[in-house]
């Protein structure tokens, strides 16, 4: 695998990124159920507006090829406030460069920043492919996917 593409950059979610997440996100349900793209630019926009979730996105030469988004929220079982993964997918043709793994690595430095008691991640254990990535970062979990 070859790490970290040259001039990759991670960066806060812009206004401006519309469109590049929203083709994303159209990558990442598939041909699942999606939300109407309204319902999508009022979450989309929520991230303007709030405190407790935080969205980056990955570029290369200013073109986003990955995004990931990031929940905060205190976690009795935790002991405190936890970050949480609800999205995060790379574009097909840089999937395999480090992008995601990178994307991640960012996110555990957010955590650290925010100090978190714990980073889960939300995704379908079922899809294997998902579950060995995570894995490859070092996050672990029968049901979820969990690092501290």
């Amino acid at each position: 695998m070859r790490l970290i593409l040259n001039g990759l950059q991670i960066r806060p979610l812009s206004e401006n990124d519309y469109r590049p997440v929203y083709r994303l996100y159209r990558q990442l349900t598939g041909a699942g159920p999606c939300y109407a793209e309204g319902d999508f630019a009022r979450i989309f926009n929520s991230f303007f507006l709030s405190e407790d979730r935080e969205a980056f996105v990955a570029t290369v030469h200013n073109n986003v090829i990955g995004f990931v988004t990031l929940y905060y929220l205190e976690v009795l079982h935790h002991h405190g406030l936890v970050a949480s993964i609800q999205e995060l997918v790379v574009t097909e043709e840089f999937r395999g460069r480090g992008v995601g793994r990178a994307l991640v690595e960012f996110v555990r430095g957010k955590v650290q920043e925010k100090r978190c008691h714990g980073l889960e991640i939300a995704t379908d254990l079922w899809q294997s492919g998902a579950k060995k990535f995570y894995e490859r970062c070092g996050l672990r979990g029968k049901t979820q996917m969990v690092a501290t």
